[in-house]
């Protein structure tokens, strides 16, 4: 179903959840002539939400999921639709909808969407920056930009970073999708592993060509779907060509990025030459090829400087060099930043666990030196890398950075990378790495 203006004129319009995405919904959508209805599991005070809200009827906490009988629902990315109220009210003829549906129903200008575990939104930026180069793109979903408030005539294509939640009801039909990795995330979340998977493969699945990692062990799942481009950074083109056919091929080999076996761009060239950044860059070239120039690529390699909260040094105070790594919500993520450090660090850890292990966290892992944990799964983390490293658990973050700094003084590095969310403490990762900053900026008063 199609929502226009005029199915939202005179009716019940419901959103469960006031994130970023619902709020821009509500302030985008011609709701004059509608009844609005606010739903959320937390508990929501009338002065703590904006004014713009005030007419809305609240159903929070306890009573989130009752008396629903909205002809539409906007869900937010986190709500599961299982939910049996949430069934019961579709069986009645609620609309269940949310922010990104919306987005695909009214889009018309192609589409490019990226979604993996880990690197999905350094991959999304970097391929919006390197469309910018030829055409005015916008970059949304995931990464923190409402969708369909996006929705602009003079825009010529758009960059969608979409997570596993999103992608759980609604899979769009992208220009191409790019697939960065699969390791285990979000089983807090999904019912099982392979829920999540496969929420992760339906984006291949409904796309006109599909760019993916080599490197991951995902090949055997995505079955007879054709390739449109792989990526490696172990295997050579010649490899890969012997193994699959693709019709482009983006390795890494001598110090270099190639393009079906021919070099494209130096290691030296490339400002952020981090392994992790390395690989997003060939997703990204992947993904954009044929349609920006070898120039265009060059000139995003030398200029792109990473993002913010993703291992960004964010000062330095008695010899002691800070990074601002809180985008690290997962093990996986934390053993990728940690590779890409060439000094001895402290680490900070933990935070809310998103179901996985954290057993592997260190296993071959050099450069930590100490380990700080703080946050809700302390326990779980300590146990985890328990003989691997020596380790402290404090109860207060603003006292676990303090700490590290203080442990740090004979290795020179504080990492904040706690391989967890943020959500026990902070709103988001960008509240923790703002909070980590000001701390840093504090001790060098």
């Amino acid at each position: 179903m199609k929502i226009t203006a005029s199915d939202l004129h005179g009716k019940k319009i419901g959103f469960f959840g006031i994130g970023e995405s619902n709020l821009s919904l509500l302030r985008t959508l011609p709701l004059e002539n509608s009844e609005v209805v606010l739903r959320s599991d937390a508990s929501l005070k009338k002065d703590s939400t904006p004014s713009y809200l005030s007419r809305c009827k609240i159903y929070d906490g306890e009573k989130a999921l009752t008396n629903i009988t909205e002809d539409i629902l906007f869900l937010s990315p986190s709500v599961r639709r299982d939910r049996c109220e949430l069934q019961a009210a579709k069986e009645r003829g609620t609309v269940l909808s949310s922010d990104a549906e919306l987005f695909y129903e009214h889009n018309t200008a192609p589409l490019y969407t990226v979604t993996g575990s880990d690197g999905k939104s350094t991959t999304a930026t970097l391929i919006s920056e390197l469309l910018n180069k030829r055409m005015r793109t916008e970059i949304i979903g995931n990464i923190g930009v409402p969708m369909f408030a996006s929705i602009n005539s003079r825009c010529k294509a758009y960059v969608a970073e979409l997570s596993s939640f999103m992608l759980n009801y609604a899979v769009p039909k992208s220009r191409r999708a790019c697939l960065t990795n699969i390791t285990p995330n979000h089983l807090d979340w999904h019912t099982s592993e392979d829920e999540y998977i496969e929420a992760k493969l339906s984006l291949l699945r409904c796309a006109d060509e599909a760019v993916l990692c080599y490197d991951e062990n995902i090949m055997s799942r995505i079955g007879q779907k054709s390739i449109f481009a792989l990526t490696s950074y172990n295997a050579t083109f010649e490899e890969l060509r012997r193994k699959y056919t693709a019709e482009l091929y983006i390795t890494y080999e001598k110090n270099g990025i190639y393009r079906n076996g021919a070099r494209l761009i130096e290691e030296s060239a490339i400002v952020r030459n981090e392994l992790y950044n390395i690989k997003n860059l060939m997703s990204a070239i992947a993904t954009t090829h044929g349609v920006v120039s070898d120039e265009d690529i060059a000139d995003v390699a030398k200029s792109f400087a990473g993002l913010p909260h993703r291992c960004e040094h964010v000062g330095r105070f008695r010899g002691i060099d800070f990074y601002d790594s809180s985008i690290d919500s997962t093990p996986s993520r934390t053993r990728e930043t940690l590779k890409s450090l060439k000094n001895p660090c402290v680490i900070i850890l933990g935070g809310r666990s998103k179901g996985v292990s954290y057993l592997g966290l260190l296993d071959g892992i050099d450069q930590v030196r100490y380990a700080v944990i703080c946050g809700e799964n302390s326990e779980e983390v300590h146990h985890a890398i328990r003989g691997k490293v020596k380790s402290v658990t404090l109860d207060d973050f603003d006292s676990a950075v303090e700490f590290a700094a203080k442990l740090a003084e004979g290795c020179g590095t504080v990492l904040l990378s706690p391989a967890s969310t943020s959500y026990d403490r902070f709103s988001s990762y960008r509240k923790r790495g703002e909070r980590f900053r000001q701390i840093v900026k504090n001790l060098q008063i």
